[in-house]
């Protein structure tokens, strides 16, 4: 029984995908940009809900549903337990599987950076989803019973809150990146 891997005309996938698999390192970084650009998309569409149970659930959907599916591809594609049996090192297991989480991690430290998905899950008034009159393109949930003024000090210290947290794991997933390239 022959299967679609088995068709002449497959041979320049499996080169590529081969290739792919030596390559893991230079597959990795390629993937991890194509997924800023989809968050920089669903930046400009995101709506926050503005109900509690809803920000939270929403917001951890975003967070860790792309990040395994990247996962999920990248392990499929650069297959690191395969190259494992080269060596019995551990250095070359970790060698070989560090390249399959640049892409989740770059997803998680892309919305920590981002800081209003952070602020739309820690959101616990219901409200409209609404643009600041001062700068359109800052979003936040209004809520009709508080202080509007309050409401906005507290996003932002979220968004600041929910960066510096993105930029504290972005300095040793670099080192992380480098040491082990």
């Amino acid at each position: 029984m022959k299967t679609f891997l088995d068709n002449e005309n497959t041979e320049p996938v499996l080169r590529i995908i081969k290739g792919i698999q030596k390559f893991s390192l230079l597959f990795s970084i390629p993937f991890s940009v194509l997924m800023i650009g989809i968050e920089k998309v669903m930046e400009t569409e995101f709506p926050c809900p503005c109900e509690p149970v809803l920000n939270q659930l929403l917001v951890v959907f975003m967070f860790i549903t792309p990040a395994l599916l990247a996962f999920i591809i990248t392990m499929f594609l650069v297959r690191p337990c395969k190259h494992c049996s080269c060596c019995s090192c551990r250095k070359c297991c970790v060698k070989t599987f560090l390249p399959c989480l640049i892409p989740p991690v770059t997803w998680v430290i892309m919305l920590l950076l981002d800081g209003q998905y952070v602020a739309c899950g820690l959101t616990f008034k219901q409200g409209n989803y609404v643009s600041d009159k001062d700068d359109p393109l800052v979003k936040w949930c209004k809520s009709s019973s508080s202080d509007e003024t309050e409401e906005k000090q507290l996003r932002q210290h979220i968004v600041g809150l929910s960066q510096v947290r993105g930029r504290l794991f972005t300095s040793p997933t670099n080192k992380g990146v480098i040491l082990f390239s």
